[in-house]
């Protein structure tokens, strides 16, 4: 691959991870802050019982002040992110094990990463079909190339068209009309320079970290499948344990009803025998 496509390459993940998720922080700031009526922090206090139980599963005693751990949550969040946003104030969880966890202090949306805000509007329920797939195709072409080998993948047409793509979406999420105007902007700057090669290296050095990242979800996403099946497997064992209880106690049943009706012909036959 040439030196062309190398740093087409290395600016599109520029642009993916940096004016990307930039726009993505807007995103989440307009969405699920109501426009900032709400700071992070009360947004992350208001979700706390939601992502604990995305965060930390299977867990047999109360999630919260009262109530009993009869809780199912969809879906994992990744430790790395509940740490990120939440500090354990307590290292016993002795009775009340969602009350352990607060709000870091000073947490801004300026600390997400692209990989924390897609999980944070993913999970929000606030997005229209044509939003969520607009944020699919931006985290795919983060998953497409991210990894450093992956700069020996595409032809600067290829690229162009990876371009094409990322444009169209981050300028999707881009609100209101003259931030879309200054995305543009940045965009158009970024496309026209040549990546330093000190600058280079850098961002291999990010791609790499974005790697790590991904296989990391990746991982997430498949203790997701295995809680859904574990889930489904218990609540089909328990369905089958009833069921049987249920045939067992109406055949303990008909046996009584036999032999009370058995007991009846023998006396009834005694009667008429003695008659």
């Amino acid at each position: 691959m040439g030196d062309e496509e190398s740093n087409e390459h290395l600016k599109i993940f520029k642009c993916l991870v940096d004016t990307g998720a930039d726009v993505l922080r807007s995103a989440v700031e307009r969405k699920l802050f109501n426009n900032n009526a709400i700071t992070f922090k009360q947004y992350l206090h208001n979700a706390k019982h939601q992502f604990y139980h995305q965060f930390e599963k299977n867990r047999s005693k109360p999630c919260c002040s009262g109530n009993p751990h009869n809780c199912y949550v969809n879906g994992n969040m990744d430790k790395k992110i509940f740490n990120k946003v939440y500090n354990k104030t307590a290292t016993s969880d002795t009775h009340h094990c969602l009350d352990r966890f607060e709000v870091k202090a000073g947490i801004t949306t300026d600390d997400l990463d692209l990989s924390d805000l897609n999980f944070f509007l993913y999970n929000s329920n606030t997005l229209s079909q044509q939003e969520t797939n607009t944020l699919q195709t931006i985290m795919s072409i983060r998953s497409s190339i991210c990894h450093p080998d992956s700069s020996h993948c595409y032809s600067i047409d290829e690229l162009q068209n990876i371009w094409l793509s990322l444009e169209q979406a981050v300028f999707f999420f881009a609100e209101p009309y003259r931030y879309r105007k200054l995305v543009t902007m940045h965009i158009k700057t970024l496309r026209s320079c040549k990546v330093h090669e000190i600058d280079s290296q850098k961002i291999i050095n990010e791609m790499r970290t974005e790697s790590e990242k991904i296989l990391n979800e990746l991982q997430m996403e498949t203790q997701t499948q295995t809680d859904i099946i574990t889930k489904s497997v218990k609540e089909e064992t328990v369905e089958l344990k009833n069921c049987i209880i249920d045939e067992n106690d109406q055949t303990q049943s008909n046996f009584k009803k036999l032999t009370g009706l058995f007991i009846m012909i023998i006396d009834t036959s005694k009667y008429i025998w003695i008659e």
